[in-house]
């Protein structure tokens, strides 16, 4: 119960941080660059009497973008904002400080990102349905996309938070470095080593929840992995919980045994 509230607390410190009219602005900036993105090549085609097809593909690659931003931004700096706030050492003092500041910041950084997908996807949403009205059932496109990028966030903000652990002076880098590495190039490789990555468990649950509005089979990505049987969205679920479950207790077990050193000590 202790260690419930410490968590609970250092979520709410985070809460009211966010609030500030910096984070706030980054926020709106990365909230609205989809929906303003896709009106403008909603617009661009119409003036050159084009078609724009497949708007909800280049919706999920504005909503995934904006999405990693934020956890990056938010995710990642668990462990060296309190060491450049000089923070650290009351915070390590503390009974269960260091597990609350990791799993804290983890859970504001989850509904800071998740409050960025959910604008996002509404606004892009409503632009598709304004220019085209191509959508059957917007209902539930808007809803399991917002529940897929709630689990991208709890599964991509458990590794940031352990890289922030491990690399906590570049951790940003090495978050920026992992997610290209893994997403954009190990997740389009149709080996075994693709399905090791978040992506290729996050785009097959996207495929089973609304991969007909979409329109594209999900046959030809079948294909391009050389698989003839799709799991059930079951599978990945249980293996994204897994990874988030491992990638928490390590970042726990981090924080635990190593000793950070602060500007002081230096």
């Amino acid at each position: 119960m202790r260690w419930f509230n410490s968590i609970l607390a250092t979520f709410q410190f985070e809460l009211i941080n966010f609030l500030s009219l910096q984070r706030l602005a980054v926020t709106a900036i990365l909230a609205l660059f989809p929906p303003v993105m896709l009106s403008l090549i909603f617009v661009g085609f119409r003036f050159t009497n084009g078609n724009f097809q497949f708007p909800l593909i280049v919706t999920v690659l504005f909503v995934s973008i904006v999405c990693l931003l934020g956890m990056l931004l938010w995710a990642t700096p668990n462990i060296y904002s309190e060491l450049e706030g000089k923070s650290w050492i009351f915070v390590a003092s503390r009974p269960g400080g260091r597990i609350s500041i990791i799993l804290g910041k983890y859970l504001s950084a989850v509904i800071f990102g998740f409050a960025i997908c959910v604008v996002a996807i509404t606004g892009c949403l409503v632009v598709i349905q304004w220019m085209t009205g191509a959508l059957k059932n917007p209902i539930w496109v808007w809803f399991s996309m917002n529940l897929l990028y709630l689990i991208g966030c709890l599964s991509y903000g458990a590794i940031y938070s352990l890289i922030g652990t491990m690399f906590y002076r570049r951790a940003m880098v090495v978050a920026a470095a992992y997610t290209i590495v893994s997403s954009i190039v190990l997740a389009n490789v149709p080996a075994v080593i693709s399905r090791l990555t978040l992506r290729y468990h996050l785009q097959f649950i996207g495929f089973n929840w609304f991969g007909e509005e979409m329109g594209i089979d999900i046959k030809d990505l079948m294909n391009h992995y050389s698989i003839a049987d799709v799991p059930s969205s079951f599978y990945h679920l249980l293996w994204l919980g897994t990874a988030i479950l491992c990638a928490l207790s390590a970042a726990a077990w981090v924080v635990m045994s190593r000793e950070y050193i602060t500007s002081d000590e230096t």
